[in-house]
C-alpha cells in the first residue's frame, strides 16, 4: 500500500469529485424546469448586453483551464512532507472543482439574462469538461510525490 492510499486525502478528493460531477446536473434540472414550466424568470436584456457578457464569461471560463494548472503547481510548491503534499493536492482539487463549477453558474446567469437555453448548455459543457480534465488521478498524485520526494520506493502500478 502506498503513502497516497494510506493518507486518505486521495480517497476524499475522489469522493468529492464523484459527488461534484452529478451535482452539476442540478443546474441542468433548474434550466430544464424553468423552460418546461415557464417560470418567467428571464430578464430579456438587450442582445448586445447578453453578447458582451457572454464573451466575458467565455473568456473567464477558458482562462479557468490554465488557472487550474497553476493552482495545482502553486499548491505543491512549498510542501515539506509527504502528508503536507497530499493535503495541498487535496485542497487544490477542491479549489479546482470550484473554479470549474463557476462556468455552469455563468451559464445559468446568461440563460436568465437571455432566455436562450443554448447559452446554458455551452457553459454547462465547459464545466463538465473542466471537471473531467482536472479530476484527481492516482498517477498525477504519484508523479507529484516522486518529483518532491525522490527517495520513494519503486512500486508496481
Amino acid at each position: 500500500m502506498s503513502r497516497i492510499d494510506e493518507s486518505g486525502y486521495f480517497h476524499k478528493a475522489m469522493m468529492i469529485t464523484k459527488a461534484m460531477f452529478p451535482g452539476v446536473f442540478i443546474y441542468l434540472v433548474f434550466a430544464g424546469l424553468s423552460k418546461v414550466f415557464d417560470w418567467n424568470i428571464f430578464l430579456y436584456l438587450s442582445p448586445d448586453t447578453v453578447r458582451q457578457t457572454g464573451f466575458v464569461f467565455v473568456a473567464l471560463s477558458v482562462v479557468s483551464f490554465p488557472l487550474a494548472r497553476e493552482v495545482e503547481k502553486h499548491a505543491v510548491k512549498n510542501a515539506k512532507t509527504g502528508d503536507g503534499l497530499l493535503k495541498r493536492l487535496y485542497f487544490s482539487t477542491l479549489i479546482n472543482l470550484g473554479i470549474g463549477e463557476i462556468s455552469a453558474f455563468f451559464g445559468v446567469i446568461i440563460y436568465v439574462m437571455s432566455g436562450d437555453i443554448r447559452y446554458f448548455f455551452l457553459f454547462f459543457n465547459i464545466c463538465l469538461l473542466h471537471i473531467i480534465l482536472n479530476r484527481p488521478t492516482y498517477a498525477k498524485w504519484k508523479k507529484h510525490m516522486r518529483e518532491r520526494f525522490t527517495s520513494l520506493p519503486d512500486e508496481d502500478d
